[in-house]
């Protein structure tokens, strides 16, 4: 779970309205699995979005010594490919 500054920094990155339609997916339960590397920098999951199987998202979180998130690389199946809804999910 992220904290609200958190959210705050991956809504800068991704923009307000992809991380707005992300929020609504990951609350109707469109994530599908998620599993995270022990340090906790990198995510593989998959996500149903609007096509018949669900997309694969591989989400890199890049933070700073006190960890705080700076940045997120994030690649997706979708037709977007990069720092979609789907990553934000």
């Amino acid at each position: 779970m992220l904290t609200p500054a958190e959210r705050e920094s991956l809504r800068q990155f991704v923009g307000s309205a992809t991380f707005t339609r992300g929020l609504a997916y990951a609350r109707q339960g469109a994530v599908r699995r998620v599993r995270w590397t022990k340090d906790g920098a990198c995510a593989f999951g998959e996500v149903q979005g609007g096509a018949p199987s669900p997309y694969g998202v591989t989400v890199i979180v890049r933070r700073t010594p006190s960890d705080r998130i700076v940045g997120i690389d994030a690649v997706c199946t979708c037709p977007v490919e990069i720092n979609c809804k789907h990553a934000v999910a």
